[in-house]
């Protein structure tokens, strides 16, 4: 256990070590982002509401994403001293690293507006209702196509996500 010191609170976070013990909360973690990017089902991400920290990091292993006009998106662990490790290759590969520096050093909340220009999300729309119909309609059209052609179309894309050992150096 680490304790972090900000100069409002006081915050505990459990470090665990890679490798050692194969039930720890951080591998348990990892195998869960994995699943994501390796099992064969097409994730949808559908916010509308907050995808900050770990929300933003599943969403971002997820195959798509999709925000209502009230998503909020942000990486805040750098101001509480921690690593953004479960999808910092993906947002870099997603808005590039610039703007993964801009918004991931400083904390900075995105709203769905810009999450969608940058790249972060696939597409904004303009109520939740209209959220909820894009999303439904991209699910039924992905549903009629044949299964082991999306397997293997997710599996090349996910190629592109970083290996599991680029992790086990924190």
């Amino acid at each position: 256990m680490t304790t972090l010191q900000h100069p409002n609170e006081t915050t505990k976070v459990f470090l665990g070590i890679l490798g050692r013990n194969a039930s720890s909360p951080l591998d348990t973690y990892f195998a869960n982002l994995d699943l994501l990017l390796t099992t064969p089902v097409i994730f949808i991400g559908e916010v509308n509401g907050r995808a900050w920290g770990a929300g933003d990091e599943h969403l971002l292993r997820m195959d798509m994403r999709f925000a209502g006009p009230e998503a909020r998106f942000g990486a805040p662990e750098a101001a509480v001293g921690v690593l953004h490790v479960g999808a910092i290759q993906q947002l870099v590969r997603l808005i590039g690293p610039g703007r993964a520096s801009e918004y991931m050093l400083s904390a900075a909340q995105v709203g769905a507006e810009e999450a969608a220009r940058v790249g972060w999300v696939n597409s904004v729309h303009p109520t939740a209702e209209a959220l909820r119909k894009h999303v439904d309609g991209v699910a039924a059209r992905i549903a009629l196509f044949p299964a082991e052609t999306l397997r293997l179309t997710k599996a090349s894309i996910a190629e592109q996500a970083p290996p599991r050992r680029a992790f086990e150096m924190i």
